[in-house]
């Protein structure tokens, strides 16, 4: 029986190689003479033939429906010719790489860029399998997408060129450019549906232009880039769907309606639906690895970036410009949903967004519920830093609702928005601090919406306009304040206790409000140019120099460097620039720093206690003296001891001042004018230690009590005509 068997599998293996042997060479995905791995398909609309095998240039096919009827495979690659443009076409690609071997789809030869208009075609239908978190929400419906990623893996596409309008295609005939029931259109669609997690997907370098989408959908695969998670058919069997190892980068994205990028709502949104997202559900359910960078993204018709249930977001060097084009009662006459923001997350898990840039956000004062550059909405950890906002019709950032938890906006340089930099509308807390928020002549106010709670440290608010501007600092919520620089205000928060208030004329920043306007290139400018941002550094002898306090985070992000780049050191500066300047000036939280003089030291301060808690530039050199004598960091320093800060040939010296305050601020014992009666008995006498516990002073002030002009020790007993003294 054995033997029997043996020949068997024999017999299949041969018949198995002579088949192999007789297969068309462009169906095998066998390894290549030079060991690499997988089939590389030409396309070419010029020189094409549907006729050819389609494995070499001069064999290449002529339009994309041979890719369409092809289940691709490891190592392949689908290359289209330059120059060539596939009308009414579209790729809907079949088949998954590996991690080994992904797929490859990008282009061959010289000339512009391979261009594929769709125009309506490459319709499928799209079903989240249950409504969304908001029931008013299309969740199924015909989509056109130009290429379409469903349920496949380890792809990467670079290099080509996507359209989808609608001038040229009788979809939707009939129907106005904005009639609610436009077919939803895609330049780029993914969908995770019946793979579990869908692994490695690269966008690179595309060119994804006029896709005329539906003005009002947000959910549906809609816009120029858009990823969607479906319900799975038999979860139990595949696991749920998600992403994994998402990268969108080095794209342009141009009048795209109604989204720019999108990535990745799911048909799983109640699992992820409270403020602080749970860790379980996150790892099943949100989609996890995706980045989203160096991407230009021009004139969408909502929203420009906006990851959504993902875990760990990372949205970095992207440039938006004249985004929230249709958020207008022109182009979008129903007023639900008519809101779009730049670049944010939502109902994301500790989403990092860095280095981006947003310009001219639109309509916020002509339809636009929103219009903000960044918008921390209703997710949980979210940092923004390190990221320029200007003249957008909102604010820079907005801290979105009752669940935008944990949210840190720092480092950042705001100029010019149109409403006022800031924007909380019910959030319940977020931490504010060293950011440059500059406002010209036009803008009266810090804050648009208001009714949220957040901490604001280190911050300069620069208002350049003619007059001193009276700003209402807490116009709703709990707002505290504690740090900040003011300059040129009429009045500053009443509980901000250590403002650094600065009047106009005096020089805080080398160039303030010079900021870029837009920026045509679409490479962001903090890594290309960072020099168009010279004018938010702090000038020299800044009263921002060495003035901020030491931060720690609120949720627990680290401290890196400030926005261009510097280290920040240990006494840092105020706003979202370090400084280049060494100043020899001292700066306290502790105590009352004015004219030279340092005055609220504790009694025993010792020279140590001292300098822990003055803030004075690292680089220099600090010396304490008593009279002629230098004293030790454990000496007690006294009223007219001088501290003297210098640096090559600058110098500054401050003298300490003993407190005045010498008042018996309260007391246990009865008093008749400068009289205080203490009990005392023969039994139970009081002693000098009694006395001073039981007598409040100023912390500056000293207690001893006085019998015949000696100081009497503290287990002396108490006697009539003995004096309290109390010397500052």
């Amino acid at each position: 029986m054995r033997k029997k068997w043996a020949s068997r599998l024999l017999a299949m293996m041969l018949t198995g190689v002579t088949v192999v042997s007789m297969m068309p060479a462009n169906i095998a995905h066998a390894e290549e003479a030079d060991g690499q791995q997988g089939t590389t398909y030409y396309v070419s609309s010029q020189n094409g033939d549907d006729a050819n095998d389609g494995t070499s240039e001069k064999k290449a096919f002529k339009t994309l429906d041979k890719i369409n009827e092809i289940t691709l495979g490891p190592g392949d690659k689908v290359l289209l010719e330059k120059g060539s443009v596939f009308t009414d076409q579209y790729l809907h690609v079949q088949g998954s790489g590996s991690a080994e071997a992904p797929i490859e789809i990008s282009t061959y030869g010289e000339g512009n860029r391979p261009r594929i208009d769709a125009n309506g075609t490459g319709v499928w239908y799209q079903d989240y399998g249950n409504h969304l978190d908001n029931t008013g929400h299309k969740w199924k419906g015909n989509v056109s997408s130009t290429i379409l990623l469903k349920d496949v893996e380890y792809i990467e596409i670079r290099g080509l060129e996507l359209t989808n309008d609608r001038e040229t295609s009788k979809v939707d005939d009939g129907l106005k450019y904005n009639d609610a029931n436009v077919m939803d259109r895609t330049g780029v669609a993914g969908v995770a549906k019946d793979k579990g997690t869908v692994d490695h997907i690269v966008l690179d370098d595309l060119y994804v232009h006029d896709v005329d989408g539906n003005v009002i959908n947000k959910h549906m695969a809609n816009g120029g880039i858009y990823f969607i998670v479906e319900k799975p058919t038999d979860e139990n069997a595949t696991g749920a769907s998600k992403f994994n190892d998402l990268t969108i980068e080095n794209c342009s994205v141009v009048t795209t309606n109604r989204w720019g990028i999108a990535a990745a709502y799911t048909y799983a949104w109640a699992q992820l639906n409270s403020a602080h997202l749970n860790e379980a559900a996150l790892e099943k359910y949100a989609s996890s690895n995706v980045t989203i960078q160096n991407n230009y993204i021009k004139a969408a018709g909502g929203d420009a970036i906006t990851t959504m249930y993902v875990d760990q977001p990372l949205v970095q060097y992207n440039v938006a410009e004249d985004c929230s084009r249709q958020m207008n009662p022109t182009d979008y006459p129903s007023g639900w949903q008519r809101v779009a923001a730049g670049i944010w997350p939502w109902k994301c898990k500790d989403s990092v967004f860095q280095y981006n840039e947003c310009y001219n956000n639109q309509y916020a004062y002509h339809g636009n519920g929103d219009g903000q550059a960044w918008d921390a909405d209703w997710t949980d950890g979210t940092l923004y830093q390190y990221n320029y906002s200007h003249g957008n019709s909102r604010g820079a950032i907005m801290f979105c609702g009752a669940e935008a938890v944990n949210t840190t906006f720092r480092y950042n340089i705001s100029e010019n928005e149109l409403t006022g930099p800031l924007d909380l509308p019910g959030n319940p807390d977020a931490h504010i601090y060293n950011n440059t928020f500059y406002m010209n002549e036009n803008i009266k106010s810090i804050f648009d919406r208001t009714g949220g709670n957040a901490v604001l440290e280190n911050n300069i608010f620069y208002y350049g306009g003619s007059t001193p501007l009276n700003q209402n600092w807490y116009p709703g919520g709990t707002l505290q304040y504690d740090n900040n620089l003011y300059y040129n205000f009429a009045n500053t928060p009443s509980g901000d206790k250590n403002a650094v208030v600065v009047n106009a004329g005096t020089k805080v920043l080398e160039d303030a409000g010079s900021g870029p306007s837009s920026n045509t290139s679409g490479i962001a400018y903090i890594k290309e140019n960072a020099s168009v941002f010279d004018g938010y550094k702090l000038a020299e002898d800044s009263p921002a120099i060495n003035a901020g306090k030491v931060i720690t985070d609120n949720n627990g992000y680290d401290l890196e460097h400030d926005f261009f780049g510097h280290a920040l050191t240990d006494i840092p500066e105020i706003g979202a620039a370090e400084s280049d300047y060494v100043t020899v000036t001292a700066t306290s939280n502790v105590y009352n720093v004015a004219n030279d003089q340092i005055s609220g030291l504790a009694k025993h301060t010792t020279v140590k206690e001292l300098l822990k808690n003055l803030n004075i530039d690292s680089s220099t050199q600090v010396t304490v003296k008593s009279g002629d004598k230098v004293l030790a960091e454990n000496d007690v320093v006294n009223g007219g001891c001088t501290v003297t800060i210098s640096y090559g040939e600058k110098s500054k010296t401050y003298t300490i001042v003993a407190s005045s305050d010498c008042e018996l601020k309260s007391t246990v014992y009865m008093m008749t004018g400068t009289t205080i009666k203490i009990p005392s008995t023969e039994k139970n006498p009081a002693t000098v230690s009694e006395v001073k516990q039981n007598v409040k002073t100023s912390s500056t002030a000293t207690v001893s009590v006085i019998s015949d002009d000696k100081v009497l020790a503290n287990t002396d007993t108490i006697a009539d005509g003995m004096t309290l003294r109390i010397p500052a």
